[in-house]
């Protein structure tokens, strides 16, 4: 102890060492790219620790002086100076020794004078062509990172050709020739020497072999800069393009046969041909001509030249095709064509090939009845499936398995599985003709007998295996086609005898013969559903619906056998249907999302009736549906919040006692959860026992245990409180809880700082009429009313008015599905914009506090606008305030909306609805509208450029389609049409409403057209039909009327009302003409139903007069109806469609439902309305249920709130009905068997049925604004309760606030409101905070309430601890009766004493009216307390940081000393001092990462490998490891997914390998077994030796660092050879940092390399550049080099993986522990962001602990000079979370000398301690350390130009560089006392004022507005360029001190920047008018 204390005495002597002081390292030396600081490093201590301001100890300059920054110590050995900007390349600089420099010991140093470096040459970054074929005039683009000379380019670059030799030189392509490639290539506008476009000096053979070398020595070219070589080397290897060949292509059975008949017929050239060219190809056989395929009809079309083009078939049989081409065609290069021949002699085409295709495949319902008349029979007209034969055999067989309908009986049991697997086994194989024999198996049967071939990798294909094989089947013999026919195919019809489910399996050896490899048999099979029933199926959340009808008639179907499945064939439920066909099971029924077994989703539902059912005409009926049938009509094509998981959330809520907050108060909370049913509520099976609350943006979360509590009358509720701590982050806070089914939000509330008001008021805005809203208007009218919340007008007080006009985008919740969005105009540059029209414009209010103002100077509303008005004032609380009203401002008194889709196919129908409001959204009737319609198409052309270039030009063509649709709007205010679209491309549709005086309202949609008449993601728009109620919201009672617009005649409806579940259904007969339905409301249905229509219609039938004797004598009247409507909507069957089948539609609307049942009638009155202070209000309360009944042992919550606080900041936790009551989702999925139905087809012939077979604080600052909160407050028999609220001192309104509710199923609220007041009062106007010497007038205002005037004597006296105290002189004021005065004196706010950074200041303000002689009655007074805070106009802060250990073996002693020009306090002591915070361990147990680790998600390899080995699962790993053939491909690459097609990862192989090694490494057991091992070694072998087939990169650069990759990985499995970097260009400079980390683990572990050891120091050099130095920590810094997504690296994995090569290396000893503080400060809450990250952070931290970490224990004594010790007891700290103990100390500085500082551990281990030196030292320049800053102020609003007035708004803009990526930023930023930052969005807030504020580079987490200043705090701070801005209001009159303004890292300290502010900022009073 006493020795190391000598040791420093004598350093602090000056006791000289025999040698001078040197530098011990200098970086950067020679070349380095990514320069960006000059580091320094001493042997010795070199400067006192505690100032990094200490002079530098060299001289940097360059020869750009421009390029300059600023140096600091980073601690005792260690400077820095860093560039204030990226210095880029080309930059030659010298750091000088200084002569003068003197280290603590007075030495000079020694060794080099000076030291040279740059910033590198330039580095080429990209190049073009990227591709591989170049033309033989190729020009070669070159974008490097910096202008470079063209002549060095020229001079040191060259071709080679293979098969010449000798070097082609290049010569440069310059000017505008240039500058058009570059832009066409780069997307650049900008263009200078670092765009250089080269081609090689002669032209290039065809098909040749050519390399574009650049040698090293290419200069720079940058003014003030001479010029610096590059050092890399450049090799593109490419081949030149083919001569110009034409060839032919075709699709045919086999490669030698001639082409199919029926395919596409291609005509393919070598080099791209023009658009006017390829559109005169034509096709000719004999006398027929085909023209190419056009795309005329596609959105978007290619006019470029292309290099084929394809003609569409059929063709002729045994035809001879040839091309015809236009004489002149040539190449885009202008070549002409070598073989014109090819095409000439053209191709041939053979017979048509045979097919067979059944009409749906694989599954379709057939209806029983669809061939026979009405009530005729299925036996004589038997249903069938259409079958396609063509050029078959003529006796093909087919073989046909029944699952019939069987008795209804056990027998049912066994078929309704059958028919599932077979359903399932079909669809299932539908997907792709290849399969594994072991996954046909798997879906057949284990025994399945395969017949087909199997090829080597166990596949098949399957249309050559017989799926029927060794079933029970009925043979039926089909005709073959007749071989002399000529037709080219033939439809038959396929008969099906019986009811029931059929598979059907076609066998023809001809087929197979032309399409098979094996040529044997083929087979084509389906499934068909014969039946006459309909089985349609509603899934509720809570319930299930099945409903049957039948197809033919669409009639229900009484009496059905039901059966409900899941996709697995589990019986779940079965039932029976109703007299209305329908089966209705009351609660849930539950089904997996997929079964992997049959690959279906969800239920199977059958439905059965026996023979003697009427409805089933004389045979067993069975049918079925799954609920995923629901194509085109899912719950989301309906624009409804749908429930995914099946029902609502539960309802979670808390009732707050405010929603605003002022630090150190406490938070009052009643919460509540409910879950949602269709009966209204119920209580959640369990209720959350926490609740966070947690910090918007900082994460900062506490948690609040919840103890639920049910009261007698049913109420269950949980109430806590927080109390708010005094240093809490400003802001949002929410309310949640977590857990299993517990992730419920309650609500959020703020914490800020803030001034009460005293004034209240309102706007009201209007034209005279009376409606919310105005219309075109040429005059508005303002009314404004302000009065104090105390009581009283605030009479003739100035204000001004200020009005802009922005758009807005109209939208009315219950026509959320249309548009109303005016079209957009072309020179509409911003739809946000606003624009002042009423600026500033002043006006007194009257005797009443009123005014009203008279606005004519209006702009012109042409499209939705409103109005924003602001009246701003002086309120007596000493702030301006400003009052909003905005007002919607429509150019028309109707409002049109257009509801158009998105997407359509050319040629199909779709429906437009339009539609016209009123403004306040309610439907208008009989408004004229128009629907107008222009086409958009545009074209993309190709134009060829000099150098084998091209550039796009896109032009748009515009058609008008003039007016498509119009019409008057009908009761619903609607107008709708079918519009088909022929055309592809954007269709802009616009809807244009009149109102009664001719203004137009206009609103814009558009819809896209497919011109290739097909969507690929399905659902017909046809399938959906429009609900439309006749009003939004109705009443329970009231009979909700819905037009149903169904395209039938007459049909069957299921209407039902749906929400969680079916609720209520009924059948109805709907009639075209009349197509309305309507259903009865019921209460319960609160808030909200949705009420669907599914309409059936049957089998359209032709009716001709003879059919009276078939069927219409027995039903004559139905007949003549039939007969005379000429057979209806009959069409006849094609041989493609049946538009006369069953039918369906279905639609969904949603209303509301206003329900007050659930409501509370809550009344709430007081004994008097106007109290004196601290008196006692008498609160009675009385709550009624919706029926008038009291609602005995309700729970309420009563709170009573200081209105000014919700002048502010209303609390919407109030409302606590309409929270419980939010719209409920709607979870119903509707799904149906109709859209099953094949229909009928006109068949050429029928084959013959087979037989046989079968089968506080005061007001305004002073006191607390919550008087009183009770969280329960339980109401007696007759629903009643009183309270009473105790007063405090405050002068103010208040609302009394009672929130009710009765067993958790009804709520309600209600309040009263009572006054304080007193006749005379004292309103402060001081500002909340001073700054010592500030100058300013302190103000209040006195205001007389009383009936009579008044003399007022008033006085004013401060003090505080540690401020002096004083008294201000005595004023005298005349006060009229209600009037108001402010009175001021001038104050100069003191010094304080201490070193803390602010004090309190208590001022006492007296007022005592002086009451004439003869005066009765008692004189007014009143006395103020205002507390105010002070603050240090310099305070104290971190000047200077290190970390540095201790152990036993190695104390610590370190000079020190306090920093120059550091304040004094008034004892003469330095501020400030040495703070040291001790720490266990810098890592400790990684439980973050942990955590991560075990709630990531992800599966693929990476993720599995890097989870399972961060969780240090070794069982997981082997797990994995066995699963590993199943991701290799065949090379021994790894895929990231299993699969058994495409290429393995050559990065994620590598990866697996690597951190297998690094576990081992560090005694980790996580192998790869050895097979799996040798694979992936071997795949790495083949990737260095190029025998990888998917390793054609362009430019050899990529192939390098593939290669060093690969090699490093190799050698450390002793696999790699030094031949394996021959081909390697040591490119270091351009390489990005994993590269040179591996690079350097090569050189070390391969013996041989050359250049090895220049090569590895140069690496580390460029490694040591690219990390970012700070006093505490290294960091790599935020560049491209430093990591790649798709190399899986990041600067993360970078810093670990260095950490692991730095271990081994004793030069890095001393830099370890700042590495992995620095890899530790990248973490994000407790983690980093990547599996990668993640896993390799964690083992670098490992590796780190093992070797430079033990537990230290015992004691560590500081002691500074001769003080007294402090000791840091290990044994009596206790770990945190991750296993860290720490503490922190403070010492004192001792003065201005040196001292040393030692710390000895006195026990076993090792300690870190952060040290860092703080003090108060005044800002007279900017100050960069690690960041830097500029700060300027400009004027938004200002009263006399250049002067700062009170109400003057000024605008402060901050910019912030960051050297490098730091974690937890904070920008601080002082504004003068008094001042308001706005934006908050607090109710006294201006929008308009903040206007304009801009943001860029980083966005802040969140933002503290302050009344000291603006504080904007940056989660992560990445490095460049962050502006911020933000506004300010002046409020007080003053001279004030505004401290430096600061960016700083707050886990970081040393790394700050400040900015000094001007001395004082002076604020006049505002002038005069």
């Amino acid at each position: 102890m006493h020795r190391q204390s000598l040791l420093g005495l004598m350093l602090l002597l000056g006791v000289s060492s025999a040698q001078a002081i040197t530098i011990s390292s200098f970086s950067p030396q020679g070349a380095t790219s990514d320069l960006r600081d000059v580091k320094v490093t001493f042997a010795s201590p070199a400067v006192h620790f505690g100032d990094s301001q200490l002079p530098a100890p060299v001289q940097v300059e360059c020869d750009d002086t421009k390029a300059v920054g600023q140096g600091r110590w980073l601690d005792s050995r260690r400077w820095i100076y860093e560039f204030d900007e990226r210095p880029g390349p080309g930059l030659s600089c010298t750091a000088v020794v200084s002569k003068s420099f003197r280290s603590i010991n007075n030495e000079a140093i020694s060794g080099p004078a000076q030291y040279r470096f740059n910033s590198g040459g330039a580095i080429l970054e990209t190049s073009r062509p990227y591709y591989n074929i170049i033309d033989e005039d190729q020009v070669f683009l070159f974008s490097f990172n910096a202008p470079v000379n063209t002549a060095s380019l020229i001079k040191n670059g060259y071709c080679r050709v293979e098969g010449i030799g000798e070097r082609i030189g290049l010569k440069a392509i310059e000017g505008a020739e240039r500058d058009a490639m570059v832009r066409s290539e780069f997307y650049v506008d900008e263009i200078d020497d670092r765009y250089q476009a080269v081609q090689c000096a002669r032209p290039l053979p065809a098909d040749a072999s050519v390399s574009v070398v650049l040698e090293p020595g290419i200069m720079t070219k940058i003014e003030n800069r001479k010029g610096v070589p590059n050092t890399d080397r450049y090799t593109y290897d490419f081949n030149v393009r083919p001569e110009f060949t034409a060839s032919l292509s075709c699709m045919r059975e086999r490669a030698e046969a001639p082409c199919t008949p029926v395919g596409s017929f291609g005509v393919q050239f070598s080099a791209p041909v023009a658009y006017e060219h390829l559109r005169q190809i034509r096709l000719q056989a004999g006398k027929q001509v085909w023209e190419p395929m056009s795309d005329s009809d596609e959105a978007w079309q290619d006019r470029g030249p292309s290099q084929s083009v394809r003609f569409e078939g059929p063709f002729p049989e045994n035809a001879k095709l040839t091309v015809k081409i236009p004489d002149n065609l040539t190449d885009d290069a202008g070549r002409s064509l070598k073989n014109p021949q090819v095409l000439a002699n053209g191709m041939s085409t053979t017979t048509y090939p045979p097919l067979v295709k059944f009409a749906v495949e694989p599954f379709g319902i057939v209806e029983r009845f669809g061939h026979a008349d009405r009530d005729g029979s299925d036996d004589s007209d038997p249903p069938a499936i259409g079958l396609s034969l063509r050029n078959v055999e003529p006796n093909l067989q087919t073989e046909q398995m029944l699952v019939s309908a069987g008795q209804v009986g056990a027998m049912a049991v066994t078929d309704d599985k059958e028919v599932l697997a077979w359903y399932a086994r079909l669809r299932q194989l539908n997907y792709s003709w290849m399969v594994s024999a072991e996954h046909l198996r798997n879906i057949m049967d284990k025994d399945f007998h395969i017949t087909a071939p199997v090829d080597q990798h166990g596949q098949l294909d399957l249309r050559g295996q017989p799926l029927l094989i060794g079933k029970e089947v009925k043979k039926l013999d089909l005709p073959g086609m007749d071989q002399k026919d000529e037709r080219p195919f033939e439809l038959i019809g396929v008969p099906l005898k019986d009811p029931g489910f059929h598979v059907l399996e076609v066998a023809s050896p001809r087929l197979g013969a032309s399409l098979l490899e094996s040529a044997g048999t083929m087979y084509v099979r389906s499934s068909v559903l014969v039946t006459n029933l309909g089985v349609h199926i509603k899934k509720g959340g809570d319930d299930l619906l099945v409903w049957v009808t039948t197809l033919d008639d669409a009639q229900v179907v009484p009496g059905a056998k039901i059966r409900v499945m899941n996709c697995r064939g589990d019986e779940l439920v079965v039932g029976e249907t109703d007299k209305d066909g329908m089966f209705h099971h009351p609660q849930a029924v539950g089904s997996s999302d997929y079964c992997n077994d049959t690959g279906l989703s969800g239920l199977f539902v059958t439905a059965r009736i026996d023979k003697d059912n009427p409805m089933a005409r004389g045979k067993d009926e069975f049918s079925f549906a799954l609920s995923e049938w629901n194509s085109g009509i899912e719950p989301w094509r309906f624009n409804v919040p749908y429930s995914w998981g099946g029902s609502d959330e539960p309802v979670a809520h808390t009732v707050m006692d405010r929603s605003l907050f002022r630090a150190g108060e406490v938070a009052h909370m009643k919460h509540y959860v409910r879950e949602r049913v269709r009966d209204g509520f119920k209580a959640p099976d369990r209720y959350p026992d926490t609740m966070i609350i947690e910090h918007d943006g900082s994460g900062k979360r506490i948690e609040l245990p919840l103890k639920w509590q049910k009261t007698a009358g049913g109420s269950v509720f949980a109430l806590s409180d927080w109390k708010i701590p005094k240093d809490a982050e400003l802001g949002v806070y929410r309310l949640r809880t977590e857990g299993d089914n517990q992730y419920f939000n309650f609500g959020e509330f703020r914490v800020e700082e803030f001034k009460l008001p005293v004034l209240g008021g309102s706007i009201k805005l209007g034209d005279g009429q009376d409606r919310p809203y105005l219309v075109k208007p040429k005059e508005m009218q303002a009314d404004l009313q302000l009065h104090y919340l105390s009581g009283g007008p605030a009479d003739f007080l100035p204000v001004q008015l200020s009005a802009v006009v922005r758009k807005q985008s109209p939208s009315f919740s219950a026509y959320d599905d249309y548009s109303f969005a005016p079209p957009e105009k072309v020179e509409q540059s911003d739809a946000s914009e606003s624009r002042v029209f009423l600026n500033k414009q002043r006006f007194q209010l009257d005797a009443q506090g009123g005014l009203r103002a008279k606005l004519d100077s209006l702009p012109v509303v042409d499209q939705p606008s409103e109005f924003l008005v602001e009246a701003t004032f002086a309120d007596p609380n000493g702030e301006i305030q400003t009052l909003t009203q905005t007002v919607a401002v429509w150019p028309a008194d109707v409002v049109a909306g257009l509801r158009a889709g998105s997407w359509l196919a050319a040629g199909s129908s779709t429906k437009l609805s339009a539609i016209a409001l009123s403004p306040d959204g309610k439907p208008l009737k009989n408004v004229p509208v128009r629907i107008e319609a222009a086409n958009v198409q545009r074209f993309s052309i190709r134009k060829r450029m000099v150098g084998g270039f091209y550039s796009y030009d896109n032009q748009e063509q515009r058609e008008d389609l003039g007016t498509i649709c119009e019409g008057r709007s009908d009761d619903q205010g609607l107008v709708q049409c079918d519009v088909q679209l022929e055309k592809g491309g954007q269709v802009e549709l616009r809807a244009i409403a009149r109102d009664g005086e001719g203004r137009e309202s206009v609103s814009a949609s558009s819809v896209w057209v497919s011109g290739s008449g097909y969507l690929w993601f399905g659902g017909q728009n046809d399938d959906r039909i429009d609900v439309i109620p006749a009003k939004k919201t109705w009443a329970p009672g009231e009979k909700a009327e819905f037009q149903v617009r169904m395209p039938f005649r007459e049909a069957t409806a299921l209407v039902a009302v749906e929400r969680e579940g079916v609720l209520q259904a009924q059948v109805v007969q709907l009639e075209g003409d009349s197509p309305n339905v309507s259903v009865e409301i019921k209460p319960e249905w609160g808030p909200n139903v949705y009420v669907s229509v599914l309409v059936l219609r049957g089998r359209l039938r032709e009716v001709p007069w003879y059919s009276f004797f078939s069927w219409g004598w027995s039903q004559p009247l139905n007949w003549y109806k039939a007969y005379s409507e000429g057979g209806g909507e009959f069409v006849a069957p094609t041989t493609t469609v049946d538009l006369s089948k069953p039918s369906y539609r279905f639609g969904l609307a949603s209303i509301e439902v206003s329900s007050q049942q659930d409501a509370l009638d809550v009344k709430v009155t007081t004994d008097r309305s106007q109290y004196a202070i601290r008196e006692q209000a008498k609160v009675e309360i009385q709550v009624l249920k919706s029926d008038g009944t009291p609602a005995s042992g309700a729970s309420v919550a009563l709170a009573a709130v200081d209105q000014a606080l919700l002048e502010l900041s209303p609390n919407n936790s109030w409302n606590l009905l309409n929270a419980m009551r939010a719209l409920r989702g709607y979870n119903v999925q509707t799904a149906t068997a109709q859209s099953e139905i094949v229909g009928r087809r006109h068949y050429g012939r029928k084959a013959v049925a087979a037989g046989g077979g079968g089968g506080k604080s005061p007001t305004r600052e002073l006191l607390d604004t919550l008087l009183l909160w009770k969280g329960n407050v339980e109401l007696d028999a007759q629903g009643r309760a009183t309270v009473t609220v105790p007063l405090n001192d405050s002068l103010t309104q208040y609302r009394i606030m009672a929130v009710a509710d009765l067993a958790g199923d009804r709520f309600g609220s209600g309040s009263a409101q009572i006054v304080t007041t007193q006749d005379l009062q004292i309103i402060s106007g001081l500002p909340a905070i001073a700054r010592e010497g500030d100058d300013y007038q302190a103000q209040v205002t006195l205001r007389n309430s009383s009936p009579r005037a008044m003399t007022v004597k008033v006085t004013a006296q401060y003090r505080g601890t540690g401020l002096p105290s004083a008294a201000l002189p005595e004023q005298t004021l005349e006060l009229a009766s209600g009037s108001a005065k402010v009175v001021s004196w001038p104050m100069t706010v003191p010094l304080s004493s201490g070193s803390a950074d602010s004090h309190q200041m208590e001022w006492t303000v007296n007022a005592q009216e002086v009451q004439q002689s003869g005066a009765s009655g008692k004189a007014a007074k009143d006395s103020l307390a205002i507390k105010q805070e002070v603050f240090t106009a310099t305070p104290i802060t971190v000047q200077q940081g290190t970390l540095v250990s201790v152990g036993i073996d190695q104390p610590l002693n370190m000079s020190v000393q306090a920093p120059a020009g550091a304040l004094k306090n008034e004892k003469g002591v330095v501020q400030g001092g040495l703070q040291m915070l001790f720490r266990s361990s810098l890592g400790g147990g990684m439980e973050g990462v942990r955590a991560w680790f075990e709630r990531y998600p992800y599966t693929c390899f990476e993720q599995q490998a890097s989870r399972f080995m961060g969780l240090r699962s070794e069982q997981a790993w082997a797990g994995l490891m066995q699963r590993m053939p199943s991701y290799m491909d065949q090379n021994g690459l790894l895929r990231y997914f299993p699969s058994n097609y495409g290429w393995g990862s050559r990065v994620l192989t590598s990866y697996i390998l690597d951190i297998s090694y690094l576990a081992e490494s560090i005694g980790l057991n996580f192998p790869i077994p050895d097979g799996f091992r040798n694979e992936m070694l071997q795949g790495l072998e083949n990737v260095v030796n190029g025998r990888m087939p998917n390793m054609q990169t362009v430019s050899r650069q990529e192939r390098d660092l593939e290669v060093i990759r690969a090699t490093a990985v190799l050698a450390k499995y002793d696999r790699a050879r030094v031949n394996m970097l021959d081909s390697v260009e040591l490119n270091l400079q351009s390489w990005p940092t994993e590269i040179l980390l591996a690079w350097v683990d090569l050189t070390q572990r391969l013996p041989g390399i050359k250049k090895a050891e220049q090569t590895r120091k140069e690496a580390m050099g460029l490694i040591q550049a690219r990390l970012v130095s700070r006093g505490t920590r290294l960091v790599f810094g935020e560049d491209s080099l430093n990591g790649s997504p798709w190399a899986m690296t990041s600067r993360v994995t970078n810093q670990a993986r260095l950490m692991f090569l730095a271990n081994e290396m004793p030069d890095w000893e001393e830099d370890m522990p700042r590495l992995a503080q620095g890899l530790l400060a990248e973490q994000q809450r407790g983690a980093w962001r990547m599996t990668t990250e993640n896993l390799l952070g964690s083992l670098a931290i490992e590796l780190f602990s093992r070797h430079h970490e033990q537990n230290p224990s015992g004691q560590s004594m500081v002691i500074l000079g001769s003080e007294t010790a402090q000791v840091v007891d290990w044994d009596m700290l206790t770990p945190d979370g991750q296993g860290v103990r720490s503490t922190k100390i403070d010492v004192p500085w001792r003065g201005d000398q040196a001292d040393n500082l030692s710390v000895e551990q006195m026990g076993e281990g090792k300690a870190w301690i952060e040290v860092r030196s703080l003090a108060a030292v005044p800002v007279t320049k900017p100050i960069s350390a690690g960041l830097s800053m500029e700060r300027q102020i400009e004027a938004v609003e200002q009263a006399k130009p250049g002067v700062w007035s009170r109400g003057d708004i000024m605008r402060v803009k901050i910019k912030v560089k960051a050297q490098g990526q730091a974690s937890w930023v904070v920008v601080s930023d002082p504004v003068p006392a008094g001042a308001t930052i706005l934006g908050s969005g607090l109710g006294r807030d201006s929008a308009m004022a903040t206007a304009g504020e801009e943001k860029s580079g980083q966005w802040p987490s969140f933002v503290e507005r302050r009344f000291d200043g603006y504080r904007a705090y940056y989660e992560r701070f990445e490095e460049g360029t962050t502006e911020v801005s933000y506004t300010v209001r002046l409020n007080t009159v003053g001279q004030f001190v505004l401290p430096a303004s600061r960016a700083e890292a707050l886990y970081e300290p040393d790394v700050f920047a400040v900015w000094p502010n001007e001395q004082v900022l002076e604020v006049v009073d505002a002038p005069a008018h």
